[in-house]
């Protein structure tokens, strides 16, 4: 985590310059490991494989905020993993 916070100490410097809102472009860590702690805790592994409708919701709304912030698409899957966008 101390370098997902290096590099959003940089982006919000460059933020301030350029007088742009302080949050573009962050990381939100807790956000990320919140939906995949949701995802690892209360889900049944075998559903998982079997596409059942809670895992479904888990995982569009992990897809969603991965979509909505532009992380990488890896983010979306369990475990992560270092695939672009």
């Amino acid at each position: 985590m101390n370098k997902v916070d290096e590099i959003n100490g940089r982006l919000m410097d460059r933020n301030i310059s350029g007088e742009r809102d302080i949050g573009l472009g962050l990381v939100h860590c807790q956000e990320l490991i919140d939906k995949w702690k949701m995802i690892i805790t209360t889900l049944d592994p075998r559903l998982q494989a079997k596409g059942d409708e809670q895992t479904r919701e888990c995982m569009t709304a992990l897809s969603d905020v991965c979509n909505e912030r532009q992380y990488p698409r890896g983010w979306t899957r369990l475990p992560p993993s270092d695939e672009e966008l």
